[in-house]
C-alpha cells in the first residue's frame, strides 16, 4: 500500500498522508514521500498541499522502532538520520509554495515536516510540537533550524526544550502557524493570496544572534543541554552546517542510556494505557460517589469526582471533620483560581455537586462508594458493611486501603463480587496513578466499571490483584526497611537520603518518611511484616520504631528525621537531621553505589516478584506504576529497566532472575 497519495488539480498538487489508523514517520512513508516528492519535482505547480487523511497529521516518527534502530552502530544510526534530512530538504526546496494543512497533533518528525514547508496552515483543533526532549532526544530533521529560523533562538529553545505541544491559536501567535483555517473556503483564501515559494529554502545563519540559557548536562538533563547549546551554536550556521550539527547531537543522544531509558518508559507508558482500556471494556463509569471518611484523603477524592462532573456526598461521624473537608475543598477550589486554572464561576459549579453528611441514609442512591476511613480493619470493615446496607443492590462499594488485602475486608460481606478496591495516592488532585485492586470474589464487570471510573477521573488505572500492599506499597515497604538496615549500620539519614535523591528520587526515605508520618509508615510496615515475614521483617534496631516510640512522628510533629517548623509563607521547612540517639558507634560513609545497590535491590526483587505472580500485568505497567505512584525517576526508565539494563540479575540461576530476565 502506498501511504502517500497524490492527487493533481489544475494549479495543485495535493499530497494526503495516509497509513493505516495514524500516521508515524516509520520507513515506509519516508520512502513514499521521497517518491512523491520525485513526482512533484517532474511536473511543479503553483501548489503543493501536504495533508492527512486522518484527524491527526503526524504523530511523529515510529517510536516503537526506536530502541532497535539506536542499537546499531553510530554511523548507521547518522546515515538513517540524514538520509530522512535529506528527504526533507528536498521537500523544502520543491519550486512550488507548499502548505502543510494540520489539524489535531503535529508532533515530532510530523511538525519537522510542516516546518519544512514554506507554510503552516491548521483547524482550530491543532496542535503542534517538539516533544524528542520527553524522551531523552533532540529533533534530528531540521527542527532545531528552521524553529529558530521562524521564531528566533531564544523562542524557539524555549519550544523545544517544553516539548509540551502547543494550542492552535497560541502557535499563531508565535509564528508555528501562519494562518487557522475552520473550512475549506477559509484554506482556499489562505492559498490563493500573495505567497513565496522560498520562504523556507534559503536559511543562512540568523542575522541578530540571541543569547541562549544553556542547561548543566546532569543526570535527567542530557537532552536539555544538548538541545540549548546545539541552539545557541546552530543559530551561527548556514542550513547545511546546523543541520549536521543537529545530526551529531541527535546520534549522541540516541546512544545514550538515557535516551534508551526515556524511550522504554514511554513504551510502557503506551503499554499502560493499552492495559487500561482492555480492563475497562464494556465498563460504565460512576455518576454519584460516596465518600466515607472526610480527612484529606476523603477530601481529595471528593474534589477530583466532583471536578470530573459526579454528584458527592461525604459522609463522617464528626460534624468537625465535615466542616475540615469543606474547608479543604475550598483551598483546593482557591488553588485552582490563584493558578488561572479553573474560573470562580467552575470552582463554584465543583463545590455544588458536594454535599456533606453525618447519616448513613444520605448515600443511598450513590453507584459507588468509596471508604476512606482509618487504615484499621475493624474499623473498615464495620463501615463498609454498614454502606453496603445503605445503598441499592446495584450499587459497587470500595475500600481506599493502602495495604490491607481486600479479600479480608470483603469477608461478611453480601456483594463480595461487587466490592473491590481503590487505591489512590495522596495527593489526590495530583498524584496520577489509582490502583484497581481485584479480590478473590470481585467480578469482572465490577473492575470494568472501577477502571472506566478511575479513568472518567482522570487518573491512570492498573489492575492489580489482591494482596497485602497491592503493587506500589508492597515494593515500597522492602525499600524503606533497608532505609532502616542502613541506618543501622551506622549511615547517616543526611548520607542516605542525599544518596537517593542524586539518584533521582524525589526525596530520600529518611525525609520521605517524615512527609508519609513515621506512625503511618510503622502502622503499614506491621501490616506487611506479618504478611511476608520472611522478608518483610524489619531489622531488630528500627530507627522508625524507636522515633515513633518517642512520639517523633515526622512533619506533622515537628520532628522525626528532621527537624520542621514554618518557614514565611506557612510551609514546614525542613532543618538539620534529628539527633537519633541510637547509641551506635560512628562508622565510615559508604560508597553512593554501594548503598543505591543496597536500598534498590529489595525493591527491585519484590516487583519481579509481583509480575512472576500476576500480581501485576506485566513489567511494563509495573515500571509505569511506580513511576506514577512512587515517584521513581523516569529517565531510569523504571525499577526493573534500570536493574535490567544495570546488570542486576547477572550471574544468578534462580527462578526469580530468570524469569525477570525476560522482562526486557
Amino acid at each position: 500500500m502506498n501511504t502517500v497519495q497524490l492527487t493533481a488539480g489544475a494549479d495543485r498538487w495535493v499530497m494526503t498522508l495516509n497509513q493505516p489508523k495514524v500516521n508515524v514517520l516509520g520507513e515506509q512513508l519516508i520512502n513514499d514521500l521521497d517518491a512523491a516528492i520525485t513526482c512533484v519535482e517532474a511536473d511543479p505547480k503553483r501548489l503543493l498541499i501536504v495533508q492527512s487523511a486522518h484527524k491527526d497529521f503526524v504523530l511523529g516518527a515510529d517510536i516503537n522502532a526506536f530502541l532497535v534502530w539506536f542499537s546499531d552502530d553510530a554511523a548507521v544510526v547518522k546515515a538513517r538520520i540524514a538520509d530522512t534530512q535529506r528527504v526533507f530538504d528536498r521537500f523544502a526546496r520543491l519550486p512550488s509554495i507548499v502548505v502543510a494543512r494540520m489539524s489535531g497533533f503535529a508532533l515530532g518528525g510530523g511538525y519537522e515536516l510542516a516546518l519544512a514547508a514554506d507554510y503552516r496552515v491548521a483547524d482550530s483543533s491543532a496542535r503542534v510540537g517538539l516533544p524528542e526532549v520527553t524522551l531523552g532526544l533532540c529533533p534530528g530533521w531540521g527542527g532545531t533550524v528552521r524553529s529558530s529560523r521562524l521564531l528566533g533562538a531564544k523562542a524557539a529553545t524555549d519550544f523545544v526544550l517544553s516539548g509540551r505541544p502547543v494550542k492552535a491559536a497560541s502557535a499563531l501567535e508565535c509564528g508555528l502557524l501562519d494562518a487557522i483555517a475552520d473550512t475549506d473556503d477559509a484554506f482556499e483564501a489562505f492559498v490563493s493570496g500573495e505567497l513565496s515559494p522560498t520562504r523556507m529554502t534559503d536559511l543562512g545563519a540568523v542575522t541578530r544572534p540571541e543569547p541562549v540559557t544553556t542547561v548543566d548536562p546532569v543526570p535527567g538533563q542530557l537532552a536539555q543541554a544538548s538541545i540549548s547549546r546545539l541552539m545557541a551554536k546552530a543559530q551561527l550556521l548556514d542550513l547545511r552546517a546546523a543541520q549536521d550539527a543537529e545530526v551529531d547531537a541527535f546520534v549522541a543522544l540516541a546512544q545514550s542510556g538515557e535516551a534508551h531509558a526515556l524511550i522504554q518508559r514511554y513504551l510502557n507508558d503506551q503499554a499502560t494505557k493499552r492495559a487500561a482500556r482492555k480492563a475497562a471494556q464494556g465498563g460504565v463509569p460512576a455518576t454519584r460517589v460516596a465518600v466515607l471518611g472526610a480527612g484529606i484523603m476523603g477530601a481529595g477524592i471528593a474534589w477530583q469526582c466532583a471536578v470530573s462532573g459526579m454528584a458527592v456526598v461525604v459522609k463522617d461521624i464528626q460534624a468537625e471533620a465535615l466542616d475540615a473537608a469543606r474547608h479543604e475543598m475550598q483551598r483546593l477550589g482557591a488553588g485552582q483560581i490563584k493558578k488561572q486554572r479553573m474560573s470562580d464561576e467552575q470552582v463554584a459549579a465543583v463545590q455544588a455537586r458536594v454535599s456533606y453528611d453525618l447519616a448513613i441514609e444520605a448515600i443511598g442512591d450513590c453507584d459507588l462508594v468509596i471508604e476512606a476511613v482509618t487504615e484499621r480493619a475493624d474499623i473498615k470493615t464495620a463501615v463498609l458493611q454498614q454502606a453496603e446496607a445503605a445503598v441499592a443492590a446495584s450499587a459497587l462499594v470500595t475500600s481506599n486501603t493502602s495495604t490491607l488485602a481486600i479479600t479480608g475486608l470483603a469477608q461478611g460481606m453480601l456483594r463480595p463480587a461487587q466490592f473491590g478496591g481503590l487505591h489512590f495516592f495522596n495527593p489526590v488532585p495530583v498524584m496520577p496513578l489509582v490502583e484497581v485492586i481485584v479480590g478473590k470474589d470481585t467480578a469482572a464487570a465490577t473492575t470494568a466499571n472501577l477502571v472506566a471510573t478511575a479513568t472518567a477521573l482522570g487518573k491512570r488505572a492498573v489492575v492489580v490483584q489482591d494482596c497485602p500492599g497491592f503493587l506500589v506499597n508492597r515494593v515500597l515497604f522492602p525499600y524503606l526497611n533497608a532505609f532502616d538496615t542502613m541506618l543501622a549500620l551506622g549511615q547517616s539519614v543526611e548520607r542516605v537520603d542525599q544518596t537517593m535523591a542524586e539518584f533521582g528520587w524525589p526525596m530520600g526515605p529518611g525525609f520521605l518518611a517524615d512527609v508519609i508520618g513515621i506512625d503511618t509508615c510503622v502502622h503499614a510496615s506491621d501490616v506487611m511484616a506479618a504478611a511476608f515475614p520472611d522478608r518483610m521483617t524489619p531489622p531488630p534496631l528500627s530507627s522508625l520504631r524507636v522515633l515513633h516510640q518517642r512520639g517523633q512522628l515526622g512533619q506533622k510533629s515537628g520532628r522525626g528525621f528532621y527537624h520542621y517548623a514554618p518557614a514565611a509563607n506557612g510551609r514546614l521547612e525542613r532543618g538539620q537531621p534529628a539527633d537519633l540517639e541510637l547509641g551506635l558507634p560512628v562508622q565510615e560513609p559508604m560508597e553512593s553505589a554501594d548503598i543505591l545497590g543496597l536500598m534498590m535491590a529489595p525493591m527491585i526483587e519484590e516487583l519481579a516478584r509481583c509480575v512472576s505472580e500476576g500480581v501485576i500485568e506485566s513489567a511494563a505497567v509495573a515500571d509505569c506504576a511506580c513511576l506514577m505512584g512512587l515517584g521513581f525517576p523516569a529517565y531510569h526508565g523504571g525499577p526493573l529497566y534500570w536493574a535490567h539494563a544495570n546488570g542486576f540479575w547477572d550471574g544468578r540461576t534462580d527462578a526469580l532472575a530468570l524469569a525477570a530476565r525476560e522482562f526486557y
